[in-house]
């Protein structure tokens, strides 16, 4: 890809289960809707399964069973939360982007226990960086706030250039 400089296209489609994390917003938006028109005071309950399980190899095990009160705060991270289908499910959409360098170095920590530092390098330039490069080529304008954190300690937050930049240093 990165010698032929085409875009790596569908790559969310191809192998993410997009599906499954909007019925889990719909889901969310739902309970939360029961709160505000019935001033319920006790916790709404759902279980999601399948969930994808670092511990267990990558295998779709991993279940968690959500509480949802009113005014609940959800917190879904990973780049594909900007994609146009979930817009009207989600209040507010914050990018975090950080130097390539910085996330090489988290992406080598946090896979280290199944990959090791080459594999994860490699990985990292020829699937992690073309997929988000085309992600936020098609869906930057459902972004609402982005946030430079390459330094954990000391967020900033930049204009939409800070993505154009960050789009021409990672080509």
């Amino acid at each position: 890809l990165k010698k032929s400089s085409e875009d790596f296209i569908l790559e969310g489609e191809m192998h993410m289960s997009l599906g499954y994390f909007k019925s889990f917003l719909e889901k969310i938006r739902m309970k939360h809707s029961i709160f505000e028109a019935s001033n319920k005071k006790e916790d709404e309950r759902f279980k999601i399964d399948n969930l994808y399980s670092r511990e267990n190899n990558g295998q779709r095990t991993g279940e968690y069973t959500y509480n949802i009160k009113n005014k609940l705060l959800v917190i879904c991270e990973g780049h594909y939360t900007s994609r146009s289908e979930y817009s009207s499910l989600i209040d507010i959409n914050i990018c975090l982007l950080s130097e390539c360098e910085e996330l090489l170095k988290r992406k080598i920590n946090r896979v280290s226990d199944y990959r090791g530092s080459s594999e994860a390098e490699s990985y990292f330039n020829l699937i992690d960086i073309p997929s988000f490069n085309y992600h936020l080529k098609r869906f930057r304008r459902n972004i609402d706030v982005v946030i430079d954190n390459t330094d954990f300690y000391n967020p900033i937050i930049k204009d939409s250039e800070f993505i154009d930049k960050w789009l021409k240093n990672t080509k």
